[in-house]
């Protein structure tokens, strides 16, 4: 490995317009692993998977998440598995776990399918001509839905499209905090605060009704594991709103963050018509053979392949953040205590030293005889290490659910065809991300 580069002044600018442009772009030209010198803060980009593999697993105890993002999460939705660390963490991810493992995913796919079939085949129902979509918008009310009934037994909620909104408003405060961390003292001048406070409130009466239903007595459901947690006297410390926290939490990693997903892999199916095709020629295959939820997922490999392709594309975690907290070093390179790795993600799943042809969109390279040649640490879209998404085995057979029954239902057209990729929490499209949607025959 060749030594550390620093970036200029010029590039650090670059860097901090848009983290996730530059790493791809001319960042890699610095090598995989550089410096930038930042406001009291020394900053080391990671784009390689061996280095990686370090601070995520190798030596992870050196490392814990980085406090800027982390600290302005937990400002917004309080403290949860998503922004503790230690004993707290380690207790909740035990609690939750056994609801995401492949065998209870599979148990709640056909309450998500029934929800997917049903909220398309409403807006079949609209689409007489034409009509035009917000896709995040659609997406996100879907999801939440999902997310709301699978694991917290509330099966028709009439708020989803305002929770959904709610959260989307929530990633827009994290990211304007952590873009601007100096500016929190004068954040009642943007009226953050504020709206921060009205979500909380909301979400608060929200966690009070969930506590009240009859699913928190439920085993099938998250809910009940949650409520059990906040009177375990063997459990460590936790926070008094644990219900809402994780409640939010959760929303906020599968509803805004997996709708960005499913948004970025609809317009590449746009630019694409033979792997749209081929997408659902092979669900018309799983539908006329009658097959349930589950069995369904199991056989639309190639669509899995479209989704794995569509995320090393554009990860919606476009990077990983870690704080050193024990000086060590990677590969002879010293990290002191205090300094900050960024893992760009998306900078190395476009990486052309450890891609072939990394621009183009090509699902076949997800071909499950090909995959032995990708290294683990090269494709993060659900991160690694003990920190790696809790939801992976369940986010995956969602979209391909989901994006499936989308494909066979609809045609559609983006009405931006300039669409780019902006680093905010996730990696969200510009513009308004609309499209226009034809009924299929």
């Amino acid at each position: 490995m060749r030594s550390m580069q620093t970036c200029s002044v010029r590039d650090t600018v670059a860097f901090l317009r848009d983290p996730a442009a530059f790493t791809a772009s001319a960042g890699l030209e610095l090598g995989d692993y550089y410096r930038v010198r930042l406001p009291g803060m020394s900053l080391h980009v990671v784009t390689d998977p061996v280095l990686a593999e370090r601070i995520l697993v190798g030596k992870a105890a050196c490392f814990a998440k980085g406090r800027i993002y982390w600290n302005q999460l937990r400002r917004t939705i309080g403290d949860s598995m998503g922004s503790l660390e230690g004993e707290p963490w380690e207790y909740l991810h035990d609690v939750q776990r056994p609801f995401f493992t492949p065998g209870a995913v599979r148990a709640s796919l056909p309450t998500a399918h029934a929800l997917i079939s049903e909220r398309f085949g409403g807006l079949v129902e609209r689409t007489t001509g034409h009509v035009e979509i917000s896709v995040l918008d659609v997406f996100s009310e879907l999801n939440a839905r999902i997310v709301l009934a699978t694991l917290f037994g509330r099966q028709h909620e009439p708020a989803a499209l305002e929770i959904a909104h709610r959260i989307a408003e929530g990633h827009e405060i994290i990211a304007r905090r952590t873009r601007w961390p100096w500016a929190s003292r004068l954040s009642w001048l943007s009226r953050l605060t504020k709206r921060t406070r009205k979500h909380a409130a909301f979400f608060d009466d929200y966690a009070e009704r969930l506590s009240r239903s009859e699913a928190s007595t439920d085993s099938r459901f998250l809910l009940r594991a949650l409520a059990h947690a906040q009177i375990d006297a063997s459990a460590p410390p936790l926070p008094h709103a644990l219900l809402r926290n994780e409640l939010t939490f959760h929303l906020g990693a599968s509803t805004e963050t997996l709708a960005v997903a499913e948004g970025w892999t609809l317009y590449l199916l746009s630019r694409h018509p033979d792997v749209l095709d081929r997408v659902r020629r092979e669900f018309t295959r799983a539908v006329t053979a009658s097959k349930p939820a589950g069995e369904q997922v199991a056989v639309l490999t190639y669509t899995r392949q479209v989704i794995q392709e569509a995320l090393r594309c554009y990860p919606p975690v476009f990077a990983i953040v870690r704080d050193c907290v024990q000086s060590t070093d990677l590969l002879g390179h010293p990290v002191r205590k205090g300094e900050v790795l960024f893992i760009s993600v998306y900078a190395m799943h476009r990486n052309p030293r450890l891609w072939e042809r990394p621009l183009e969109f090509c699902p076949e390279r997800f071909q499950a005889d090909r995959t032995t040649t990708i290294n683990k640490y090269q494709y993060l879209p659900f991160g690694a290490g003990k920190h790696v998404c809790i939801g992976q085995h369940l986010a995956i057979p969602l979209m391909v659910l989901t994006l499936a029954e989308f494909a066979h239902r609809f045609d559609w057209t983006f009405a931006d065809p300039d669409i780019r990729p902006v680093a905010r929490p996730s990696l969200k499209p510009s513009g308004a991300f609309r499209a226009t949607l034809t009924r299929r025959s």
